[in-house]
C-alpha cells in the first residue's frame, strides 16, 4: 500500500499472509509542475498522474509505454469532512 502525506512523505507497506507480519518503507514524494517523483530507500522513480471517475493511477513511464510492475492504482479517498 501507498501512502502520500502532503508535508510530501510518502510510505509503503508491504503486507504479508501472516496478518501480524508487515514491512515499511519510508521516503518522499514530489511535483514538479508536470510530474511525480517518489523516493523510496534511495531509488526514484518517475510517475504521470492518470485520475478517471474515482480511479487514481501513478504511472511509471508513460500512459502509453508504462511500467506496469512499477505503477501505483488505487481508489480516491475524499477527505472527511470537518466538524
Amino acid at each position: 500500500m501507498l501512502s502520500l502525506n502532503l508535508d510530501g512523505s510518502a510510505l509503503v507497506t508491504e503486507n504479508y499472509d501472516d496478518k501480524d507480519r508487515k514491512k515499511e518503507h519510508k521516503g518522499e514524494w514530489t511535483y514538479d509542475g508536470q510530474g511525480y517523483a517518489l523516493a523510496i530507500e534511495g531509488k526514484t522513480t518517475s510517475y504521470t498522474l492518470l485520475r478517471t471517475l474515482g480511479v487514481c493511477a501513478l504511472i511509471s513511464g508513460s500512459p502509453d509505454v508504462a511500467n506496469l510492475r512499477e505503477s501505483w492504482v488505487g481508489t480516491i479517498k475524499e477527505d472527511a469532512p470537518e466538524e
